[in-house]
C-alpha cells in the first residue's frame, strides 16, 4: 500500500473512530461501506466480535450454548468457530488459525490477525488488515470516490466527484431522461454520493458500487440536455457538465401508419458471410420482403423497403429514406457473426453508446460498410460518437427500447436457439431516424447450425412472423397510449 493512501486511510480513521475511546475502536472499509466496530484487547491481541463481523460481511451468527460453539453463515459459506481452538471449520475444511477465538464478556470474538484467512475463503473477498492504520479492508476497500458537489446557473449545471486517484469512466445516456457514468475500479460509500435533491438541471443522483467499478445515474429534470464529462488533475476529479439542449420539439402523436423495413447490406456489401457462402445480405433481403408483406396484408400499414434487390443502399440513404417518407417506425434486419463459430443467439438493439465488449465489436462490425461509401471517415470514430451523444438523448430513444424488447420477445418465442437479450449499441444506421427504430441481429451466419437455420425457408418464415409480431404488439401498445 502506497503511503498518500495509507495517509489517507490513517486520517479517513481518525475521523470515523470517536474521539473518547478510540483505542477501542477499528474501521471496517466493506466495498465502499464504512463502519466503526468495536474492539476487544485480551493480553497481546486485538480482536473483533463475530457479531460486528456477522453485520459487515450481511451474514448470520448463532451461538449453541449447548456444544459451545458459534456458527457464521456469510455468502451461502458455514463458518464453524470454538472458543479457545485453533481449528476453524469453513464449510467442509478446517482452517489453522494461530490465535484462537475467544468467549469475552459473553461475547465471542476473532482475533483481527485471523479475519483476512476465515473471511476471504467464505466470503471469496479479498479481506487485508492493515495494523498501521488500524483498518480492515473488504473487497474493494476504502472509497476512491469521495464525494459530490454541486454549482449551476441558469446556463450550465456542474457536478464534481473528487477522486483519490484517476478513475476510468464511461458515460452513457439512458432511457427516462437519465445519465449514467460508470467509473472502473471505482468504490464509494452510497450515502455520500446519492441525492434526492439536487440543482439545475438535475433532478436527483444514484450511486452503488459493483463489482467492477462505480456507478452514478443523475436524473435528469429535461428530456434535452447535452453532456460533456472531464477528468481533471490537481486535485484528482471527474468533472460533469450539463446544458439545456435544443429547444423541445413538439411531436405529433399519431396512429403508426408507415413502417420502414430495412434490409441490411447488399450490392457490394455482402455483410457476414457463413462457411458455405451464404450471404447475409441474402437472408435479410428475403426475411425483409417477408416481414413487408405480413405488414401489407395483416395491418394495412404503408410500407418502404429500403432495398428490394440486390443492391448497395448507403447508410445514410436508409435513414434518410425513413425521414423524407416520415416513418413511424424503423426495423433493421441483420445477421451476426464471430470469430468465435460456436457463438450464437438472436439479440434485438436500440441506439444508444455500448455499453459491453461485445456490443462494440457488433457495432463496428455493422457499421464497417462506411468503408464502402466514406472510405476517408471508415477510421474516424469521433465524428460518429459526437453524433451518437446527441441523438441518444432524444424523445424515441424509451420507446425504441421498449420496441426491441417486444421485437426479441416475439423473435425467441419462435427460436430454438439462445436469446441474447437486448442490448444497445452505436449503430450509424439508426443515428438520423427520428422515429422509434432498432437492429434486429437474428442468429449467427458464423456459426455453421445456425446459417443451417438462416438458409431454410421455415427459419425465415418464423423470423418474419417474429418481426411482425414484435411491431403488432408496439403499434397497440403505442395507440393505446394515445387513445387511438
Amino acid at each position: 500500500m502506497d503511503n498518500s493512501f495509507k495517509n489517507i486511510l490513517i486520517l479517513i480513521t481518525l475521523l470515523v473512530l470517536p474521539a473518547i475511546g478510540a483505542a477501542a475502536s477499528i474501521a471496517v472499509f466493506s466495498d465502499g461501506v464504512v463502519y466503526n466496530a468495536e474492539s476487544y484487547k485480551i493480553g497481546e491481541d486485538e480482536y473483533i466480535s463475530a457479531e460486528a463481523l456477522a453485520k459487515v460481511f450481511r451474514g448470520r451468527l448463532q451461538w449453541n450454548d449447548k456444544l459451545h460453539k458459534g456458527k457464521l453463515t456469510v455468502s451461502g459459506h458455514s463458518v464453524v468457530l470454538i472458543p479457545d481452538n485453533p481449528f476453524v471449520l469453513v464449510d467442509k475444511g478446517f482452517l489453522s488459525i494461530p490465535v484462537t477465538p475467544q468467549l469475552h464478556g459473553g461475547k465471542l470474538v476473532i482475533s483481527v490477525l485471523t479475519v483476512p484467512a476465515i473471511f476471504s475463503k467464505a466470503s471469496g473477498k479479498k479481506v487485508v488488515w492493515d495494523p498501521e492504520a488500524r483498518t480492515l479492508l473488504i473487497g474493494r476497500g476504502a472509497p476512491n470516490i469521495k464525494g459530490i458537489r454541486f454549482s449551476s446557473s441558469p446556463s450550465e449545471t456542474k457536478v464534481v466527484l473528487d477522486l483519490t486517484k484517476p478513475l476510468k469512466y464511461r458515460p452513457r445516456s439512458l432511457p427516462k431522461n437519465k445519465f449514467e457514468v460508470f467509473l472502473e475500479g471505482g468504490v464509494l460509500n452510497s450515502s455520500d454520493i446519492s441525492a434526492k435533491s439536487c440543482p439545475g438541471l438535475i433532478r436527483s443522483v444514484d450511486a452503488e458500487t459493483t463489482d467492477d467499478g462505480a456507478r452514478v445515474v443523475f436524473h435528469l429534470n429535461k428530456r434535452h440536455v447535452k453532456t460533456k464529462v472531464f477528468l481533471l488533475k490537481g486535485p484528482d476529479r471527474l468533472l460533469v457538465t450539463f446544458t439545456p439542449g435544443r429547444k423541445e420539439v413538439v411531436v405529433e402523436k399519431r396512429a403508426l401508419e408507415v413502417i420502414v423495413v430495412d434490409p441490411g447490406h447488399g450490392g457490394r456489401d455482402p455483410g457476414a458471410v457463413g462457411r458455405t457462402g451464404l450471404c447475409e445480405k441474402t437472408v435479410t433481403l428475403d426475411i425483409g420482403k417477408r416481414v413487408a408483406e405480413l405488414l401489407r396484408r395483416k395491418l394495412h400499414v404503408k410500407v418502404i423497403l429500403t432495398r428490394t434487390k440486390d443492391e448497395f443502399v448507403s447508410l445514410a440513404e436508409r435513414a434518410k429514406i425513413a425521414n423524407e417518407n416520415k416513418a413511424d417506425l424503423f426495423v433493421s434486419i441483420h445477421c451476426n457473426a464471430s470469430l468465435k463459430r460456436k457463438s450464437g443467439g438472436t439479440e434485438t438493439y436500440f441506439l444508444s453508446v455500448a455499453k459491453t465488449d461485445w456490443a462494440r465489436a457488433v457495432e463496428a462490425r455493422e457499421n464497417a460498410v462506411i468503408k464502402f461509401e466514406l472510405p476517408e471517415a471508415a477510421g474516424d470514430t469521433a465524428s460518429l460518437d459526437y453524433i451518437l451523444w446527441d441523438m441518444a438523448q432524444n424523445e424515441f430513444l424509451n420507446e425504441s427500447s421498449e420496441f426491441a424488447e417486444l421485437v426479441q420477445k416475439e423473435l425467441t418465442s419462435r427460436f430454438t436457439i439462445e436469446d441474447r437479450g437486448l442490448n444497445q449499441a452505436g449503430f450509424y444506421v439508426l443515428k438520423g431516424c427520428y422515429m422509434p427504430a432498432i437492429l434486429v441481429e437474428l442468429a449467427f451466419i458464423s456459426n455453421r447450425k445456425e446459417e443451417k437455420l438462416l438458409k431454410k425457408d421455415s427459419f425465415r418464415g418464423k423470423a418474419a412472423q417474429g418481426i411482425y409480431e414484435g411491431i403488432k404488439s408496439f403499434k397497440k401498445a403505442y395507440e393505446r397510449k394515445l387513445n387511438l
